[in-house]
């Protein structure tokens, strides 16, 4: 196995850094539990050498931060880069892949289309194409990108992307058996294809196959970037199995990187007991250094800079300024949308702190967004809906108690669920209709 340092070499001293390089470091980071560190110090090394750059210089920086960004699980942050590297192929290409990840669906097709143009691979980045039609719904759109390739696959990687997104496309038309065989044709071809692991193990989860199931979880987490839903399913499994400190692991790795996402607190803390996580959610990791930290000007956060002006605006001149401030507190402010919550939510993450984390010391001046009038249909009770136990149980575990939480929810978010499948996701949305309500797009 190669040595750590050479995930800083292949990044900071490549004369070319494409697939080939990428590849090498997602190996890397499956092999060596001190990658994933090295990887997250290359990354501010390369954020220093960017703000003094200039011209191609600046380019080539951009796209290879933005694409160390997105193998960290940073999709929002991995855009903000990928944006300033111009038209070069491969940037385009990761381009798209951050606009999947956080599902933006129109704009990744957009992207790859740009990408094909600009001399990337075209029958791959016609088949991210066809994902990202898949994904937003438009699957007729999705089969005639696919079968306009179909002849004109040459390379292994041609056919485990096609395998993978066909059967991705029929498990969304119901055929779960079709779909496992072609997701296991992708898999011959590429056995740490991510998609086609996750999706196959999400089938074999359903069928109630959990040792299959368990071990694709575990191939598809061990590559970079890591499918939130697939250590989600995986920590479900070892917690149906008594592996209560396996599925700690898998919750602890996504708060890692979302330090407020509610599903994963809500299993960790099933996992360990309340009153365990509580005692390590108030261990410091290094008291000296956080303070340190947290003495910072905003200005030294990496932040877009409409979230940085925003911020500023508001009063918000260090970092301990920012981490008093909640979610709620930041969301009631003008002009400042999810994009900008979620970029700075990542931005925390990377130095292990979050909002909320420090008592509010001053309530800084808010300009607050005037309050559409509350709906009467979203404060309803879920029972209202008629749904059947079966469903009931699957919200339950998303914390669901009204109408409105549930319309707040996206297909994707549930079909994530254990036993939420195609049919129960058709019975949701017939109910929420009768209420003239439906999912979040």
């Amino acid at each position: 196995m190669a040595s750590v340092i050479d995930v800083r070499s292949i990044v900071l001293e490549s004369e070319q850094f494409g697939p080939e390089q990428v590849q090498t470091i997602q190996e890397l980071l499956a092999n060596d539990l001190d990658a994933l560190r090295q990887l997250r110090e290359t990354a501010q090394v390369l954020r220093d050498r960017l703000r003094k750059a200039s011209g191609a210089k600046k380019r080539d920086l951009a796209k290879r931060l933005g694409i160390v960004e997105y193998l960290l699980g940073r999709a929002t942050t991995a855009e903000h880069y990928l944006y300033d590297a111009g038209d070069d192929p491969f940037a385009l290409e990761y381009m798209g892949k951050a606009h999947l990840a956080r599902e933006q669906f129109d704009q990744a097709a957009k992207a790859f289309e740009a990408a094909r143009k600009a001399g990337a691979d075209p029958v791959l980045m016609t088949l991210y194409e066809a994902a990202a039609y898949r994904r937003s719904g438009d699957l007729d759109k999705a089969e005639q990108l696919l079968k306009s390739v179909e002849n004109t696959l040459s390379t292994r990687a041609h056919n485990a992307e096609y395998h993978c997104q066909r059967g991705c496309l029929l498990a969304d038309r119901g055929d779960r058996e079709g779909a496992l065989k072609e997701l296991q044709l992708a898999l011959t071809e590429d056995s740490y294809h991510p998609e086609a692991l996750f999706h196959a193990a999400y089938l074999y989860d359903l069928y109630g196959c959990d040792d299959l199931a368990r071990e694709l979880y575990e191939r598809c987490v061990s590559r970079a970037p890591v499918y939130l839903s697939a250590l989600l399913n995986l920590g479900i499994l070892y917690e149906d199995h008594g592996e209560l400190e396996r599925a700690a692991r898998c919750y602890r790795r996504i708060l890692s990187i979302y330090p407020t996402h509610e599903r994963a607190r809500l299993f960790l803390k099933d996992a360990l007991g309340e009153e365990k996580l509580e005692k390590e959610e108030k261990k410091p990791a290094s008291l000296d250094r956080q303070r340190l930290m947290l003495r910072k000007s905003i200005n030294e956060l990496e932040l877009p800079k409409r979230a940085r002006n925003c911020l500023q605006e508001m009063g918000i001149e260090t970092w301990e300024d920012l981490v008093r401030l909640t979610e709620d507190d930041l969301k009631r402010v003008k002009n400042f949308g999810e994009t900008s919550l979620g970029e700075v939510k990542e931005a925390l993450a990377r130095y292990d702190l979050r909002l909320g984390m420090l008592p509010k010391k001053e309530q800084p001046v808010l300009v607050e967004a005037e309050a559409p009038p509350e709906d009467p249909r979203l404060t309803k009770p879920v029972t209202e809906l008629g749904l059947s136990k079966r469903v009931e149980s699957a919200l339950a575990k998303l914390g669901v108690q009204t109408i409105g939480d549930v319309s707040s929810k996206t297909r994707q978010e549930l079909l994530a669920l254990k036993n939420f499948g195609k049919k129960s996701l058709e019975e949701l949305e017939r109910a929420l209709a009768k209420f003239g309500l439906s999912l979040r797009d």
